[in-house]
């Protein structure tokens, strides 16, 4: 695995230099990197969530909103990845529409040949930590209701927490079990805002972090349901649960908002309850009078059932045995983010380089023996 740095992108290309097609996985960087060696190969970009959606919960969680140079900086991305593409994959038809939004914005939707093809490929329920099987508190035992994964911006922790704070004070056989928490560097509010709610609440909710995959598994299967609220906007409409999989995966019955394309079909199916989108009163009393049951939790399992691995990427697998290139998008505004993020990487390699360390403490030295010089004189 190559981490971000000021040299990834070359250290990208030499990894990949025998490589036949670039197929990119997951958002943002491997994007932006996969557009920048393709060159001439066949080019897969997965978009696993619409980075402008994604990008728009950000901001509206973001005290005065995101700079102008955070947005410049996401836009940049985005059409580096949409202008290079042979073929995309996103998470959701939702997803896939506004891609093909963005793509005509872009010209390549004009000509058959210069749209590149769009396939739906919706995340897996392969977590290879064991499936449990339903269950529900043993008499005389809390009902535990889990919180699990990221606090991502479209996550109303907010709402989470006016919700709990009414459903404590109506029962008193209600625990919550928490794993999983900010992301640092991008966005931690939410869980801090969690913890401090959480803080007043020691004997309700255990706060356990982030854990290993094994141990975030073992700890979830203490509870009985698994709850997600999403906040206002579009992420929630383009975008997936992966938690909801991870929580029937471990036998947990899901409780969340219906706002995405998987919950939809979920909800139709059975497998799981619903809350009110912008109803606290209405989940309050949903939850104050919940009880686990095993039979939607078994519904939840059956439709994880088509979501395997090979199933999921079967699109990749066919178009990886006849990758076809696609007319590029030739837009000034691609070529300008391109060229932009080549220099920042350069200037990345100028600044960690020896020389450029040695320079600058000397100039700092320099600097203070001028500023020591002129206090004397004075």
């Amino acid at each position: 695995m190559i981490e971000e740095g000021p040299r990834w992108l070359d250290d990208i290309r030499d990894a990949g230099s025998d490589a036949e097609i670039i197929v990119s996985a997951g958002p943002y960087n491997p994007g932006r990197a996969g557009a920048a060696i393709a060159g001439v190969r066949p080019f897969w970009a997965d978009i696993p969530g619409d980075p402008l959606a994604e990008l728009a919960a950000l901001s509206q969680v973001t005290p005065g909103g995101l700079s102008q140079l955070e947005i410049a900086a996401a836009h940049s991305a985005a059409v580096q990845v949409l202008s290079r593409a042979d073929a995309i994959s996103v998470i959701s038809t939702p997803q896939r529409h506004a891609t093909l939004g963005q793509l005509g914005l872009l010209g390549r939707t004009l000509q058959q040949d210069e749209a590149p093809p769009i396939f739906v490929l919706p995340i897996t329920a392969s977590f290879n930590l064991g499936r449990a099987a339903p269950r529900s508190p043993k008499p005389g035992h809390p009902l535990v209701l889990a919180l699990s994964g990221a606090f991502n911006p479209w996550v109303d922790d907010q709402e989470i927490a006016s919700i709990l704070e009414a459903v404590f004070a109506r029962r008193s056989d209600l625990n919550v079990i928490c794993t999983g928490g900010g992301i640092e560097g991008f966005y931690e509010a939410g869980y801090e805002r969690f913890k401090a709610f959480a803080a007043k609440h020691t004997d309700r909710i255990e706060l356990l972090g982030w854990l290993p995959h094994e141990d975030m598994a073992a700890a979830l299967k203490t509870a009985h349901v698994g709850l997600s609220i999403d906040r206002p906007g579009p992420e929630p409409e383009l975008g997936s649960r992966t938690r909801l999989l991870l929580f029937a995966e471990l036998g947990l019955m899901p409780i969340t908002t219906v706002r995405c394309a998987l919950t939809q079909a979920w909800a139709d199916a059975g497998a799981l309850i619903e809350l009110p989108f912008q109803d606290t009163q209405g989940a309050v009393d949903i939850l104050s009078s919940l009880h686990s049951d095993r039979t939607v939790t078994a519904n939840a399992q059956h439709q994880c059932q088509s979501l395997g691995v090979a199933a999921v990427t079967a699109p990749l697998t066919a178009w990886s045995q006849t990758p076809r290139r696609t007319a590029e998008s030739v837009q000034p505004a691609a070529a300008l983010a391109a060229e932009l993020d080549a220099s920042r990487d350069a200037l990345n390699q100028l600044y960690s380089s020896p020389t450029w360390t040695a320079l600058n403490r000397l100039h700092t030295l320099g600097q203070a023996a001028v500023s020591r010089l002129k206090v004397q004189s004075e």
